[in-house]
């Protein structure tokens, strides 16, 4: 999933600085056009759906916090 997160990640801000751990995406990636698009983007992919309230902005920091925050959705709809 981990992988997956990243490739979309990528796709939405189209910098390879997503595939580095130490990266705070928010500071350092992630725009707010791009994260739109991520957003919807996972909840494509996962079949999830995220309101832009529950998000807690240390979870879009890094990509193992996003990741967390996605597995937990997909475990709310099971």
């Amino acid at each position: 999933m981990k992988d997956k997160i990243k490739e979309i990640l990528y796709n939405a801000c189209d910098d390879d600085r997503v595939y580095k751990d130490e990266i705070d995406l928010l500071e350092d990636v992630i725009d707010s056009m791009a994260l739109i698009e991520f957003i919807s983007a996972l909840e494509d992919e996962f079949g999830i759906e995220i309101s832009p309230t529950e998000i807690p902005l240390d979870n879009l920091r890094t990509v193992d916090g996003i990741t967390e925050f996605v597995e937990g959705k997909i475990s709310e709809n099971e």
